[in-house]
């Protein structure tokens, strides 16, 4: 709350660092750094590297050593994987690794190194590099706040991780004869206002 301008709350068209970033700790008792120092110095190395609590669940199974049917979950987080460092083990565990450059192989595949913002690629066959769509920003595209008579009409809106068009105590608006193609949220919000007008749109793969 006004860490820096005159604004209070968590909303995901003012996205801040503060909303986003929260402490992680990890702690190991004397015993446990004493029997397993090589965990200590795992969880070490990992220090100030971006991390998203998506990826919680496979640092909780690599730390506590949990193996699934499919094997030993080993994930690669905040920078990228090696196969030449890999976890402390004996050698005979059935691993499957994520986010490791040197294993990409088949066409489809893909790992990102955070620390230098690089994405690697193996494009499929026949791939045309104009219709690639690498988007990570899950701001809305359109904000219409306390608008009057505002018409947007034939545009495509498409491959975006967050909301399409948010129309909010506005008047007499228009969207019409839009295309709304793989948008992760939802295409089309209206709140409050009056005699705002949606008409015949294209909506194709919404919220999947």
């Amino acid at each position: 709350m006004f860490d820096f301008r005159d604004y209070r709350g968590h909303a995901d068209d003012k996205t801040i660092r503060y909303m986003m970033e929260i402490p992680f700790l990890i702690y190991l008792s004397d015993t446990t750094k004493n029997k397993y120092p090589e965990l200590g110095d795992k969880i070490k190395s990992s220090l100030n590297r971006p991390y998203m609590t998506d990826d919680i669940i496979h640092t909780i199974l690599d730390i506590v050593g949990i193996e699934t049917k499919e094997g030993k979950d080993v994930g690669i987080f905040g920078g990228i994987g090696s196969k030449y460092h890999r976890p402390y083990g004996s050698g005979k565990e059935e691993y499957y690794v994520e986010n490791l450059l040197e294993e990409i192989d088949h066409p489809g595949e893909w790992c990102i190194d955070f620390t230098t913002q690089k994405l690697y690629l193996f494009p499929p066959e026949h791939f045309d590099e104009n219709l690639l769509s690498i988007v990570s920003d899950t701001t809305p595209l359109i904000n219409i706040i306390n608008s009057n008579h505002i018409k947007i009409e034939n545009i495509s809106f498409k491959n975006h991780l967050g909301d399409g068009v948010i129309i909010k105590n506005a008047t007499e608006c228009l969207i019409a004869g839009c295309n709304f193609k793989n948008i992760l949220g939802d295409a089309l919000i209206i709140q409050g206002g009056k005699q705002n007008r949606i008409q015949s749109n294209n909506f194709e793969y919404i919220r999947r």
